[in-house]
Order: structure tokens, then C-alpha cells, then sequence
């Protein structure tokens, strides 16, 4: 049996957004033993933003993904499929990804989509997920978009950790490719280690 030949899949377009509340390292020192030296010597991070209650994982995933929807040409009502990528959903029920379809303005029925949690890794999964299905042929247009409010779960007594995360979200669309180019996804590849701590991609 023949298999039939893969698409061509890029990104057409990609967008970002972050919380209004910036923070410095001299503003993370007033409540954690760290200074600004001591986090970009070893990091290299001089601030980060963190989302207030109005500002939950599912706004900034809306705010991210029309961003992407407009560099991209594309209309909210042109996707037919969504996946978002959290660690610190909203909620559980529903998911985000109904939540973005809402916020978005998309018809009901129109597309599909779901939630995945892969940590650090989750918005490469998505990537990769997307590009698969378009390659296939399954869907045309896929937003994909990672969303976090790691602050909400942050140990801000833990300074060797707390430090690394802030909020904020990225999404990208997906689509197929008419020829080779600008943007095109080459290939996607992951793989777990046995110890369940590490995924590489």
C-alpha cells in the first residue's frame, strides 16, 4: 500500500503576549534572598512579567493568538483546529482551548482542538502535533499556543527556582506550504528518557 505524500507545513504566523506588571531582579530581591547579580550571573534573565488575577492563561492566550491570526492573514473563523499548551490551566473543565475558541469569537462547531501538558516542552508538542496534521491533510489551519501562569504555583522561598519563570503566552498558526520557503516547518522529532525527568525534541 502506498503511502500518500506529506504536505509542505510552515508557520504564517506568530504572536506574543506578556502582562502589564513588569518585575526586575531588584524587584524579586525585596521578598526573596537573591540579587540581580546573583540571577543574571547565573541566568542571564533581567526581568520578567507577572499576570495579575484579570490577566488568567486563557486571556493571554487570546491576546497571543489574534496577534499571530493578523500576521498571519488569517481570520479566527479560518482555523479548524486549536491546541493549547499549559501547565496552570484556568481550569481543568472546560479547557483552554474552548475558552480561546470563545475568546476568539469562532463559531461553535467549527474546530477542533485540545489541551496538552507537557511542562516546558508543551509548546513544541504542539508544533509538533500541528505539523502532523497538516501534513496529513486532517486540517488546514492550526493555532497552536502556549499559556502560563507559573506565578499562581511558584516557591517563592525557593530562589534557585523561582527566579526562572514568569507569565505570559506565545502562539503560531500552521499551515500547509505551496512550495518550499520562508517559515517551513523541515521536521520535528521527539523522544522521552527513561527517568521520566527529561523529553528531548
Amino acid at each position: 500500500m502506498r503511502m500518500a505524500q506529506l504536505r509542505k507545513v510552515g508557520i504564517a504566523g506568530v504572536g506574543s503576549h506578556l502582562p502589564r506588571k513588569v518585575v526586575t531582579n531588584d524587584d524579586l530581591s525585596e521578598f526573596v534572598d537573591t540579587s540581580d547579580e546573583w540571577i543574571r550571573q547565573r541566568t542571564g534573565i533581567r526581568q520578567r512579567h507577572f499576570a495579575s488575577e484579570e490577566e488568567p492563561p486563557a486571556y493571554l492566550a487570546v491576546e497571543a493568538s489574534k496577534a499571530a491570526l493578523e500576521r498571519s492573514g488569517l481570520a479566527p473563523n479560518d482555523l479548524d483546529c486549536i491546541l493549547v499548551a499549559s501547565t496552570v490551566p484556568d481550569h481543568h473543565v472546560p479547557i483552554t482551548a474552548c475558552l480561546v475558541q470563545r475568546g476568539l469569537g469562532i463559531e461553535d462547531g467549527r474546530v477542533g482542538g485540545f489541551d496538552m501538558n507537557a511542562a516546558c516542552c508543551g509548546f513544541t508538542f504542539g508544533l509538533n502535533t500541528a505539523y502532523h496534521f497538516v501534513a496529513m491533510g486532517t486540517y488546514e489551519n492550526v493555532l497552536v499556543v502556549g499559556t502560563e501562569r507559573l506565578t499562581s504555583i511558584l516557591n517563592f522561598e525557593d530562589r534557585g527556582s523561582c527566579i526562572l519563570f514568569g507569565d505570559g503566552a506565545g502562539a503560531a498558526v500552521v499551515r500547509p506550504l505551496e512550495k518550499a520557503g520562508r517559515g517551513e516547518i523541515l521536521s520535528t522529532s521527539m523522544a522521552l528518557k527513561e527517568d521520566f525527568q527529561a523529553t528531548h525534541v
